[in-house]
């Protein structure tokens, strides 16, 4: 394992999958991005559902418990053997299953999903515009889609966690938020509603002390997007 090599999603996430469930920043994610994400579901009726860049699962339960079929992709094999622990129950019952891919190699079915979740998986992906084309030809007509992602003003430049002494970093692209809503417009995506989180109005304010990072004031961390394809 070299040091400051920069891995791609398939390797980084790989190699962290062990540690990543106990990362700081995946507490501060499932404290301040979940709480929107469940909100979202419990609006939805019971349907489809594919959650691309799925991980370790930790974005599901609202969906699985409510009686949702869900797909859970993501290139990481480590990632979803997890994944598949955690929910083993659900997988039984046959309303999980999990597939390791890419989502730009992930076939066209015909209208197939209600609903696609995607959390911060677009800054590991280049071209935006082609993820959401594959998203407007996968879903329903009327299904909804909610879309975060790290804010590009965040001051980070690269995913990145120390384990054994070693930093992992893990190749980021940054999008600015005009760029995703145009590709939203071009692929006859509607914006529903749109949040930017700030240090100023996470949930928990704990962990501005614990991450150096979200010590600048009013400082802008993640946005989400509901969309609806028209």
């Amino acid at each position: 394992m070299k040091k400051n090599k920069i891995y791609s999603p398939k390797e980084g996430y790989n190699i962290i999958a062990p540690y990543y469930d106990n990362w700081i920043w995946q507490k501060f994610w499932h404290t301040n991005e979940y709480p929107y994400i469940e909100k979202w579901c419990n609006t939805l009726s019971p349907g489809n559902g594919l959650d691309i860049g799925s991980g370790s699962g930790n974005n599901l339960l609202c969906f699985l418990s409510k009686g949702h079929k869900v797909e859970a992709l993501d290139v990481s094999e480590k990632m979803l053997s997890i994944c598949k622990k955690k929910y083993a129950k659900y997988i039984q019952q046959n309303n999980l299953s999990c597939i390791e891919l890419d989502i730009c190699d992930f076939p066209e079915y015909e209208r197939k999903y209600d609903w696609v979740l995607s959390n911060r998986v677009f800054s590991h992906i280049k071209n935006i515009d082609n993820i959401i084309k594959k998203i407007a030809n996968i879903i329903k007509f009327g299904g909804q889609c909610f879309i975060s992602d790290i804010h590009p003003l965040h001051q980070y430049q690269c995913t990145n966690m120390t384990i054994n002494d070693y930093e992992i970093y893990i190749e980021t692209f940054k999008h600015q938020k005009e760029e995703l809503e145009f590709a939203f417009a071009k692929n006859s995506f509607e914006i529903i509603t749109q949040r930017v989180i700030t240090t100023e109005n996470i949930i928990n304010k704990e962990f501005i002390t614990q991450i150096p990072k979200l010590s600048i004031e009013n400082n802008p961390i993640f946005f989400y997007y509901i969309i609806r394809y028209k």
